[in-house]
């Protein structure tokens, strides 16, 4: 009867949690794992705590429902999994899929070190401290068990850094050491950035400016936080063609002053820009200190023109203000392709509008697609066309995940968000049509037809016989005619 009793809580436990996420459908379900630690000094359960901290960080991801440790623990429990640390793969898609979860994330803190320096003055010695803490974070698809992306970031802290504030919990310091606590969390915060960035598409900025300076999408982890405000420059490409990521221009340097729900308050730093600038919509990054030291003689005294994502979605009063000109980098790959399960994109119901502006091309890339059985590469608009991409295969992973995250905001019709969605991926790869199709459609949406037209013809330079554009561009020329 026990044994009877104990199953049936079993079930219950998990239809409840799962029921839970099916509420959440909305957003991109989550579960974050027990961390483990591969570093002298942190123990499993220091390593724990680093987990909570990251679900924490997580949580205030708009795009992101996060199922937290203890959850997962539940879960694993249950199905008598060891959920003592550095859990693998396969545990975790099986934990995923009880509880209704889309993405498993799998953490490690894999190094902890410190330097110490100092400098004498007469008969007085000054010393310094540094921490640096290195963690690494898995994103396991839940429904293949496949590791889609791996990230690592460094944080670093000095023994006269500030402590940090995390939800009231600053246990952590005293659990695993000030300095050590402070050099992890900058980490963690990092990362939490690029999961954000990376899985929900979501990026952090700045949006508005108010009479204390500036206000940021992000709750920062302490007063005195530093963030780059920086423009997408360049796409970088390797010798063979795939992409490495892209370059950032630094606009300025800002340092929190205020930490509220959901966002913070921040000014320009001593010898960090001008204020003059920073713009609503321009994106941020966590930076340490040391960084920014680095970065501040690199600041231009002149806000940098360059093709940001943030120029076309946002002007001052928060409206849309210009046209996407993706960068065109020498000898960068082609455009990819796919045709699996082929997604219908609904009717457009764009008004007439005056004629498009003379469309922007990216330069046609040789034919190097990879050929993906049952995907033509002319004809679909699935997000399996960027299987066939011309880019390492981490970069699909991530395009895929992000392309998929874009349409769903399509999908609910949030047309303005997933057109800006749909804007960033087709600037950030010249090979990347599909994007700048369903950025087209997305354009439609919001009764933009010259935005529309401009999207389409950016497809067509990258893949002139992509039927689905060509169609849509036929259509609106159509309308222009009547």
């Amino acid at each position: 009867m026990n044994t009877f009793k104990r199953a049936f809580c079993a079930i219950l436990f998990i239809c409840v949690l799962s029921s839970c996420a099916r509420a959440a459908s909305d957003t991109i379900r989550v579960g974050v794992a027990r961390f483990g630690s591969k570093a002298e000094g942190i123990t499993d359960k220091h390593a724990a705590i680093i987990s909570d901290l990251f679900s924490f960080e997580l949580t205030q991801a708009k795009s992101l429902t996060v199922y937290e440790r203890d959850s997962i623990d539940k879960i694993g429990k249950e199905l008598k999994f060891d959920m003592s640390g550095l859990v693998d793969p396969l545990t975790a898609a099986e934990i995923g899929k009880v509880g209704g979860l889309q993405y498993m994330l799998l953490g490690s803190v894999t190094q902890v070190d410190q330097r110490v320096g100092g400098a004498g003055f007469g008969v007085i010695i000054i010393g310094e401290r540094e921490m640096n803490a290195v963690v690494d974070i898995r994103i396991v698809e839940v429904s293949t068990a496949e590791v889609k992306i791996a990230l690592r970031s460094e944080g670093t802290s000095k023994n006269q850094s500030a402590g940090i504030s995390w939800n009231g919990f600053t246990f952590m310091e005293a659990e695993i050491g000030g300095i050590q606590a402070r050099a992890i969390a900058d980490a963690v915060t990092k990362l939490s950035n690029d999961v954000r960035n990376t899985l929900g598409g979501e990026f952090s900025r700045v949006v508005a400016e108010i009479s204390d300076g500036f206000a940021i999408n992000v709750s920062a982890p302490k007063e005195g936080a530093l963030y780059l405000v920086y423009a997408d420059g360049r796409t970088i490409y390797d010798m063979d063609g795939s992409f490495l990521g892209m370059d950032k221009i630094p606009i300025a340097v800002i340092k929190v002053t205020d930490i509220n729900v959901g966002h913070s308050v921040a000014v320009v730093a001593p010898q960090g820009g001008k204020k003059e600038n920073v713009r609503r919509g321009d994106k941020i990054e966590p930076i340490s200190s040391a960084k920014a030291k680095e970065l501040i003689p690199k600041i231009p005294k002149e806000r940098p023109r360059v093709s940001n994502t943030s120029e076309l979605i946002f002007e001052e009063n928060g409206g849309p203000i210009a046209t996407p000109v993706p960068s065109q980098p020498q000898n960068a790959p082609v455009p990819p392709r796919d045709t699996a399960g082929t997604s219908q994109p609904p009717e457009n119901d764009a008004g007439v509008s005056e004629p498009a502006a003379p469309p922007v091309k990216a330069p046609i890339r040789n034919n190097s697609q990879r050929s993906i059985a049952g995907v033509d590469p002319d004809n679909t608009t699935d997000s399996k066309l960027i299987d066939t991409y011309p880019i390492a295969p981490r970069e699909r992973n991530m395009l895929g995940i992000q392309q998929r995250n874009a349409y769903q905001l399509y999908n609910k019709r949030k047309y303005k968000d997933a057109l800006a969605a749909f804007t960033t991926l087709a600037e950030q790869y010249d090979c990347n049509y599909l994007s700048a199709y369903w950025a087209g459609m997305a354009a439609l949406k919001v009764r933009d037809n010259a935005k529309a037209a401009e999207f389409f013809d950016l497809a067509l330079s990258r893949n002139p016989n992509y039927q689905p554009a060509l169609k849509e561009k036929e259509k609106l020329n159509k309308v222009r005619k009547k």
